[in-house]
């Protein structure tokens, strides 16, 4: 017992990376709006790739426990795969359209006075415009 503890652990601790890799990545994309495709991206991950392979694993190749975990582990890993692939155009295109807007505004309009005089000293250093 204590031997397939011990290995049913190691197989756990990548579980548990990639369940929180997918968990956070799942999170800023339901942040920015995108959750339909992310959907189905996990759908296909677990129930595609991750049921067939636990299966496959422990009773095909007749690993038991151990080939369940390694099924699953397999789903969250494809799965925290494809949703970091889906998040990568959204950090590289809108990050940097973000830095270039966030140059082009002006002390109006980024000032919580919204051009108005104010006592806020704005992110310019000015005290009022």
């Amino acid at each position: 017992v204590y031997s397939l503890a011990v290995s049913l652990i190691l197989i756990a601790a990548f579980f548990q990376v990639a369940d929180g890799v997918q968990a956070i990545v799942l999170g800023a994309l339901r942040g920015i709006n995108d959750v339909r495709m992310p959907m189905f991206l996990t759908l296909c991950a677990y129930w595609v790739i991750g049921v067939p392979a636990a299966v496959l694993f422990a009773f095909y190749f007749d690993l038991g426990v151990k080939g369940l975990w390694y099924g699953l582990s397999a789903g969250l890993g494809f799965s925290a795969l494809f949703l970091c692939s889906r998040l990568a155009p959204y950090l590289r295109g809108r990050v940097g359209k973000l830095r270039h807007l966030t140059k082009e505004r002006s002390p109006a309009t980024s000032c919580p006075c919204r051009g108005r005089a104010c006592l806020y000293p704005c992110e310019y250093g000015r005290e009022h415009h």
